[in-house]
Formats: C-alpha cells, structure tokens, sequence
C-alpha cells in the first residue's frame, strides 16, 4: 500500500523542506540577475601610451623611464587563505561582473543546487504517493541510473584527469616559452653592452646604434603579444610610432611585410653583423637572437595546439552528462527499501553533496577552457604580458645605458654613456659660470647707475663741489664726460629695463 504520513508531520516536513528549496532558489537568482556578466572593456596598456625618445635613452639610468613592475607575470595563490582565497574571489568576480573559473561554476553551481534539491524532494516524497510494487520498480529504475553513473564517474576520472594534466603542463610550457624569449633577448642586449664598452664604434656613435637596436628589439616584444592578446591587439602602427620605438619609414616597411616581427629579426642581424667585429662574439650573440626568434614562433605554435576535437566532445559530453546524473548517483548511499527513514531524512546534505561534487568539475571545466586564451586581463589565471615587457626594457637600459666604474676604465673604451657623476660636475661648472656672469652684470648695473646719476646738474651750496645736502663729491668720483659717452650704450648681456 501507499505509505501513510500523519498530516501534521508531513506537513512540517514538507514546510522545511520548502524553505530550503527556497534557500537555494534565492541564491540562484541572485547570483543569475542581481550580478550578471559585464563584458570586461579592453583597454590599451598603459606602456604602449608612453614615449621613449633618444635623450632620455642616452641618459640612460638616469633618465624618466617606466619602472620595474610590482606584479609576477602570474598570480600567486595565498596557500594559507585556503578556502577563504576561493570565496573572496568569487565575490571579488562577482562583484566586477567577471567570469573567473570559480564565479563561472559557482554560477552554474547555483543552478544546479535547485534542480538536485527538487529531485532530492520528490524521491522522499515519492513513497506517499505511489504503492509498495510501483515504489519496488522505480528502485530498480534509479539502481539503472546509478550504474550508468558509476561507468560515467570511470570515464569521467580517467580521461579528464589525462586533459587537465595535459592543459596544465600545456599553460607551464606557454610560461616556459616566453621566459625562455627573454633570456635569448636579455643575453643577446648583455653582449651588445659588453662588446659597446671595449671596442670602437664602427660608424657613428654607440649611442644612436644602441639605440636603434632597443628600438628593434621592444618593437619585437609588441609584435609577438600584439598577435595572442587582447589588451595588445589594439596597439596599432601609428602607437608605435608614438612610442618611439618605430619611425615612419620603417613603419611602411613593417606595413607591408607579412611577418614584420621577422623583418624586425633581420634588421637586429644586419646590425649585430656590422658592428661587432670579433668573429666569436659575434657568432655568439647571433646563435642568442637565433633562440629568441625560435621561443617567439615557438608561443605562437604553441597557443594553436589544442586536443583532438572528437576528444574534448567526448570528454565534454562525459562531464555534462556526469554532472546532470549526480543526484541519481548519490542515493546508493540511501536505505531505499526503508521508506520510512527516507521519508523522514532531510534533502539538504544531499543537495549539498551535489553542488559540492558540481561545483569541482565545473571549476575544472572553466580553468581548462580559460587555459585556451591565457592572456586574458580579467582573470586570476592570465598571463601579464606587461610584467613581461617591463621586465625586458628595464634590463635593456641596464645593460646597455650603464656607466663604467673606474676599476675598469683603464682597459675599457669610452662608452658616450651618461654619467650622473659627471653630469654633477657639469652643472655645479655651469652654475659657478653662471654665479659669475650675473656678479658681473651686477657690477655693470653699478656702473650703469652712477653714470645716470652725473647728469643730473647739482646746486653749487657754499663749497663748489657740495651738493644741496652739503655732501662734498670729490672730482676723482665724478666721471668724466668721455668716460660717460663710453658707458651710454647698454653692456652685452644686461636686460631692456637695466639699459
């Protein structure tokens, strides 16, 4: 027969179970309306909007330059936060209106929680409602599905387990690259400074050679993130021209080249093989921009591998379908012959169970699919391309800008690099002249006053040469009339109020 309830604890058990049905109805609906996903806008970084120009290059660590960024080029996650890490992200996401791997499943995670609590609720309300043999044949019905959960979790388990740890060492690789870029780059620039301190320019001055070659290179590291990141693919031809690192002749050339980073690549060459004499070093310094052209085309191969498609389908497929049947999977841990105590039991812990097991694979599904585009700015997960850059042209002007100490000046060749030390001298030189320009202006003004004063006529009192206070001027002190017609006309140097 049909299980009997008494009326007033079926009641208060179904009023219970309404208001955690509505616990998880709310937080759904908050989560979907009251903080939807806002389209982060792309803005244009803030290193493309700064000029470098060639003066402040030759002063070189001394000059305005950007500094050495605060940030790594990935986030670090806090390993005592724990948890706690997790939640204020998801807040933090939810709160800006991004889509981070752990705000995508905890949205997702919400909407599932109200689908498994009303599968929870109608298996415990099921045996009011239909007899002893109709109870017995969905038994048999939902022992069906938990086996097909059991094949599913096997499938689940093991090809996503070989995908995420494949995505994983995938995004360590893309990091791998472009470190292994900037150490081609950093040793190729070190050996250019090296060389620039010991041996003569060959044509011109270093500084104008160097300069074009840091020009080359940074145009280099723009081109090669301007192709896999958003924020950089906004850097047109006319900001690198503003930026200083491009002139216009070259930016018609690099217009008109498919691969300009490669043409960019072969004008550094051209360069390294006039101006380095020494065959060794030479060769050296080569075999270094060689390895930074491979890590350069290296990340842009390495961003298009992706899994095989029927692959990531079935894996995709396995997951969603893993995930809808979660709530069938988890009554295996119930009495059902015992209608009773399943009646009786409440459907939050399960509920609970699901949404924690849905909210893992969905955070996992989100993190591998954002693994795809690892340059995005809005996420926890991203590269930074612009510690990335920052990194590289603070080193650049180190290694190419730095002075001489005075160990090494015996051997070394003048390097034209600027010295704030001398620079010091310099100006404290050019204020003593200046100190001494204006003393001797101030004495010409003296000068100038006293002629102005003679010819004023002065009153002949009881002495000849007294004036009207009675103040005697000897004749020595008056100048003469020549002396006068001499100083009429204004002193080099001295201002139109002076005159």
């Amino acid at each position: 027969p049909i299980l009997w309830c008494n009326g007033n604890h079926f009641t208060s058990h179904l009023l219970t179970c309404g208001l955690q049905f509505l616990f998880f109805f709310l937080l759904a609906v908050i989560t979907r309306f009251c903080f939807p996903y806002r389209p982060s806008r792309t803005i244009k970084p803030l290193l493309l909007q700064m000029t470098r120009s060639e003066d402040e290059f030759r002063r070189g660590l001394w000059g305005e330059r950007l500094p050495y960024p605060s940030r790594y080029v990935q986030h670090h996650f806090d390993a005592p936060l724990g948890v706690c890490g997790i939640i204020c992200t998801v807040i933090k996401s939810a709160w800006a209106g991004t889509r981070s791997s752990f705000y995508s499943a905890w949205v997702s995670t919400c909407s599932f929680a109200v689908y498994a609590f009303i599968f929870n609720v109608s298996l415990r309300l099921l045996p009011s409602l239909i007899s002893w043999h109709q109870w017995k044949v969905f038994v048999l019905w939902l022992t069906g599905l938990q086996q097909v959960v059991d094949v599913l979790n096997t499938i689940v388990g093991l090809i996503f387990g070989f995908y995420a740890l494949g995505r994983v060492d995938w995004w360590w690789k893309v990091i791998g690259i472009i470190r292994d870029f900037q150490h081609g780059a950093h040793d190729t620039l070190l050996m250019i400074g090296a060389t620039a301190g010991v041996q003569d320019p060959v044509a011109g001055s270093w500084n104008k050679e160097k300069w074009n070659f840091y020009r080359w290179m940074l145009a280099v590291y723009v081109l090669l993130f301007r192709g896999c990141c958003p924020s950089f693919s906004l850097a047109t031809w006319e900001d690198m021209v503003n930026m200083g690192i491009m002139t216009e002749d070259e930016k018609v050339i690099l217009m008109k080249a498919v691969h300009p980073r490669k043409v960019l690549l072969k004008w550094c060459s051209v360069w390294i093989q006039y101006h380095i004499k020494d065959d060794f070093v030479r060769s050296h310094i080569l075999n270094k921009l060689c390895v930074a052209r491979g890590n350069s085309a290296g990340l842009s191969d390495q961003l298009e591998q992706r899994a095989p498609w029927s692959f990531e389908a079935i894996l995709y497929a396995a997951v969603k379908i893993f995930i809808i049947l979660l709530p069938a999977g988890h009554t295996k841990l119930l009495e059902l012959d015992d209608r009773v105590t399943l009646v009786e039991s409440f459907p939050f812990v399960p509920t609970l169970a699901n949404c924690v097991a849905c909210f893992f694979y969905s955070s996992l599904l989100n993190l591998l699919e954002r693994f795809k585009e690892p340059f995005l700015s809005d996420s926890v997960d991203g590269i930074d391309p612009n510690t990335v850059i920052l990194e590289s042209e603070t080193q650049f002007i180190d290694v190419l800008t730095c002075p001489i100490p005075e160990c090494l000046k015996g051997f070394a060749k003048t390097d034209e690099v600027y010295d704030e030390q001398a620079a010091a001298k310099d100006h404290r030189a050019s204020l003593n002249f200046r100190k001494s320009l204006l003393e001797e202006s101030r004495e010409r003004k003296s000068i100038l006053q006293a002629q102005r004063k003679s010819h004023f006529v002065l009153p002949q009192g009881s002495n000849g040469d007294s004036g009207p206070s009675g103040i005697s001027f000897p004749p020595s002190s008056l100048p003469s009339d020549s002396t006068a017609r001499q100083r009429k006309t204004p002193v080099e140097g001295d201002s139109d109020d002076d005159a």
